[in-house]
Order: structure tokens, then C-alpha cells, then sequence
């Protein structure tokens, strides 16, 4: 249990973190 309510909190660390990624990248060439 422990290990896939930290494999899930890991997931949406990663898909929050490519999300502001993408969104700077997109500020920066607009």
C-alpha cells in the first residue's frame, strides 16, 4: 500500500513538473 500511494504521489510530482516545463517552454518562444 505505502509503496503505490508513493509510486502515485511520484507520478503526479513528474506530470506536474513536464507540465510547467512545456508551459515555460511555450512562454519563452511566444
Amino acid at each position: 500500500m505505502i509503496v503505490g500511494i508513493a509510486l502515485a504521489a511520484g507520478a503526479v510530482l513528474l506530470c506536474t513538473c513536464s507540465y510547467f516545463v512545456l508551459r515555460k517552454r511555450k512562454q519563452a518562444r511566444g
